[in-house]
């Protein structure tokens, strides 16, 4: 099995041949800005049994699981036509909640750190819009999460904000990771020294590609905050 930390350090890419699909474990999940303790002793307290593939495990609850989904949808959702819809749908189940679950689900999302990211779900159409961020870790949400939380508006974002101590390293990691780490990154794309050579040339000239847009909305992003 191969591993490999994804590049702005909140998940481990995790790849077995005999799987069907890369499975990503988080120690951190990006929208939860109050620091990954926090979110996962407020999401433990509401956990609940869950069967999957014949094993029962601990999840979780009904609110959770929305906070969480939220997130991800919301993380990616800038340009990305099919996850706009998911946030849609999202915001009608919110709307469709009894307003006593509106109010937990409002209490969790302030609990667990998620009230910032989560303010599109959380706010009534047409309401005030969300404050400006006022932590680095609400910056940087909002700096990934305008380039459509591609793999580039991430890394801006995160050598943005300084997440992960040194810059340089951070940068080199970017442009030529290790050779495992790229493989259980793209997982099953081959691993002979050709189709390595051949997904980091194409990982990088996508890379380049999005660069400019990348600085662009960082540069605007940043600056509405400065304003």
């Amino acid at each position: 099995m191969a591993a490999t930390q994804t590049v702005v350090g909140h998940a481990e890419t995790l790849v077995h041949p005999g799987w069907p699909i890369a499975i990503d474990l988080h120690h951190e999940f990006p929208g939860f800005t109050k620091g990954a303790d926090r979110a996962f002793d407020s999401l433990w307290e509401r956990r609940e049994p869950l069967e999957a593939a014949g094993v029962s495990c601990w999840a979780p609850d009904r609110l959770g699981a929305l906070v969480v989904e939220s997130l991800s949808s919301l993380r990616a959702s800038v340009g990305a036509g099919s996850t706009d819809a998911e946030v849609e749908r999202i915001i009608r189940t919110v709307e469709a909640l009894p307003v006593a679950e509106r109010e937990s689900l409002a209490r969790l999302a302030g609990q667990s750190g998620a009230a910032y990211a989560m303010a599109p779900v959380l706010a009534t159409r047409g309401g005030a819009p969300r404050p400006a961020p006022s932590t680095s870790a609400e910056l940087e949400w909002d700096l990934r999460t305008s380039g459509g939380g591609t793999l580039v508006s991430q890394a801006v974002a995160a050598l943005y904000v300084g997440r992960g101590g040194s810059r340089f390293g951070l940068a080199l990691r970017l442009l030529w990771p290790k050779r495992e780490e790229l493989i259980a990154g793209y997982a099953y794309q081959g691993r002979s020294r050709w189709a390595v050579a051949t997904l980091r040339g194409r990982r990088l000239a996508r890379g380049f590609a999005q660069l400019p847009g990348a600085i662009r909305r960082t540069w605007r992003t940043s600056g509405d905050v400065r304003g």
